[in-house]
């Protein structure tokens, strides 16, 4: 299960485990949770956010083609992000299910669906939807897991994609003007 940060990774753990047995774990010093729910084992893992972005190694303008890659490995401010990356790539392979548990928004979508994509199974995968951390929401959201909210995975990575394809290309236009 992806959570978009730690202290909501947290609050779903233990909403999910009524308050017994939530195991705090570290990889990497990224916290993540186990809890067990039904007789199942849940791990609870937080991202920071975006962990994936667009980005081009492409000279010049104007510039069309790019690919989603990991946000630190081209943004210097963003180092941060490895240890979360590290983490989520050693403990999400092998899952039976995946969970996207970030926000309930177009944000949220996109962030859940590119952790699972790049560690896990998207055909494996499902959506919980609540807009409150509150403990009954969360409870009420993992009992009625839908599928991936497809249509606003691709909203948010289109917007994504449109608004950096935008950027990059009036910054270098600029640039060359310049």
């Amino acid at each position: 299960m992806v959570a978009e940060k730690p202290k909501a990774a947290a609050k779903i753990a233990y909403a999910l485990s009524d308050g017994r047995g939530v195991l705090r774990c570290s990889e990497y010093g990224v916290p993540y949770w186990i809890v067990r729910r039904d007789g199942a084992a849940i791990v609870v893992a937080p991202s920071a956010g975006h962990l994936f972005g667009p980005h081009t190694d492409s000279r010049g303008f104007p510039v069309f083609d790019f690919e989603w890659r990991p946000i630190f490995e081209f943004d210097r401010g963003a180092g941060y992000l490895s240890k979360f990356y590290r983490m989520l790539s050693r403990i999400l392979p092998g899952a039976s299910l995946y969970v996207n548990a970030c926000d309930y928004d177009i944000e949220g979508s996109v962030i859940g669906f590119k952790i699972i994509e790049a560690f896990g199974d998207v055909a494996r995968a499902r959506r919980m939807k609540f807009s409150t951390l509150a403990p009954q929401d969360i409870r009420r959201a993992y009992a009625r897991m839908e599928r991936l909210d497809v249509e606003m995975i691709e909203a948010g990575m289109a917007r994504s994609e449109m608004d950096w394809l935008w950027g990059i290309n009036v910054s270098r236009a600029l640039m060359e003007a310049a």
